[in-house]
């Protein structure tokens, strides 16, 4: 059970960064 929380608490930071840049190219 420590991975499961470990994994989305760091993604969670670079899910929000890569959907930002197709919103600047469109």
């Amino acid at each position: 059970m420590t991975e499961p929380l470990r994994l989305p608490t760091e993604p969670t930071a670079l899910i929000p960064a890569q959907r930002q840049p197709p919103e600047i190219e469109s």
